[in-house]
């Protein structure tokens, strides 16, 4: 029996072409295996439906980790850079007896450069400006005993205009829009594991 190499339907004996298609019929050909390779696309189909949904779970755990990682990197280059430049005031005071009296980060400069400090870091991880305010606790002492540096976190908003009145308050390390506060040496608002 003979089938048409064109559309698979089968060929009368001595027919040189195909009753159903018209097209020459190749004599002794075999069928097409149409039923074989519909099978085959439905595998390959199915398989690369089960890999789309491989890479959308993979995906799914990957990004938000990857994102969050990069939060908490620029988190913890903030508070290096807090922690650094804390250090530089902290020296100054020891060796002149007050807090350095400027009214922003980049006024610090001047005081902490190059003597305590290569250059003073101006901004946060986020590349929002640090906030920097000095003052005197006792009125009768002149130039500034206490001081804080502020950043405003992840959205540079500050939770209060008034740098001085942040009090200690921890929280949790994937709140990336808290303020991270250091007063006298010391983070009061910190991100903190288990708050």
């Amino acid at each position: 029996m003979a089938y048409c190499v064109h559309c698979g339907k089968e060929v009368p004996e001595g027919a040189t072409y195909c009753p159903a298609c018209g097209r020459p019929a190749a004599s002794g050909a075999a069928a097409p295996s149409g039923r074989s390779t519909t099978v085959w696309v439905a595998i390959g189909a199915a398989c690369l439906l089960v890999g789309v949904a491989f890479l959308g779970i993979v995906a799914a755990i990957v990004v938000p980790n990857f994102l969050d990682s990069v939060q908490r990197a620029k988190q913890k280059r903030t508070m290096a850079s807090m922690r650094e430049l804390a250090t530089a005031i902290q020296a100054y005071w020891t060796d002149e007896g007050e807090v350095p009296p400027a009214d922003s980060v980049g006024a610090l400069a001047g005081y902490l450069v190059p003597t305590y400090l290569g250059s003073v870091p101006e901004t946060d991880g986020w590349e929002h400006a640090l906030r920097y305010v000095c003052w005197s606790e006792d009125p009768a002492v002149a130039g500034c005993t206490t001081y804080r540096l502020v950043s405003g976190g992840r959205d540079g908003v500050l939770e209060h205009e008034d740098l001085q009145s942040y009090g200690e308050a921890p929280f949790t390390p994937t709140d990336y829009d808290r303020d991270v506060v250091l007063a006298d040496g010391l983070f009061i608002r910190y991100p903190q594991s288990g708050s």
